[in-house]
């Protein structure tokens, strides 16, 4: 690739450039820990955000956050994955022209493919550097999980039709 091309004008790029921009920012905002002071020093503490995924990156936040000296267990329940999504409307995504929704397709997959890849060697590092600190993982059967809740997944489909879990369950496999 040479330079004339990165700053060659591509509106496939714009697009995904703009979206790419706003979803980062709309979901890494910024945390604030207020009051800090009225947490006791010499009394336990219970973190609420203390299990994986209960924030976006959660063995990263974890780690960088020295959970392992307030807490000795973790649990890897993984009821959640947040993955970087590109979306957009189907209106806009038709003013595309087969060539740049092409070269749109063609750059997401391949970001879907590195930012998963990415996601689980920082999972297995920050899981490796937590084991190393003490902290003793677990993971629990999901599958007890899945069949005690099976019975409110079933109140649902009325309401937002059977084929949508249909669907749920087609992406988990």
């Amino acid at each position: 690739m040479s330079r004339k091309n990165i700053s060659k004008f591509s509106l496939g790029y714009e697009i995904f450039h703009w979206v790419a921009s706003f979803y980062h920012h709309l979901y890494y905002r910024k945390f604030t820990v207020k009051f800090r002071n009225k947490i006791p020093v010499n009394k336990p503490v219970i973190f609420a955000a203390n299990h994986q995924n209960a924030l976006m990156d959660a063995l990263a936040i974890i780690f960088s956050s020295n959970f392992f000296e307030v807490q000795k267990y973790l649990s890897l329940t993984n009821h959640v994955w947040s993955s970087a999504t590109l979306v957009t409307a189907k209106g806009v995504w038709d003013k595309v022209s087969a060539a740049d929704q092409q070269a749109i397709q063609k750059v997401a997959f391949t970001w879907r493919d590195k930012q998963r890849k990415m996601v689980q060697e920082s999972s297995d590092d920050f899981l490796a550097k937590l084991k190393a600190k003490g902290m003793q993982v677990s993971t629990p059967n999901n599958a007890l999980f899945v069949q005690a809740v099976a019975p409110v997944w079933k109140q649902y489909e009325d309401v937002f039709g059977k084929e949508f879990f249909d669907l749920i369950e087609k992406a988990r496999k």
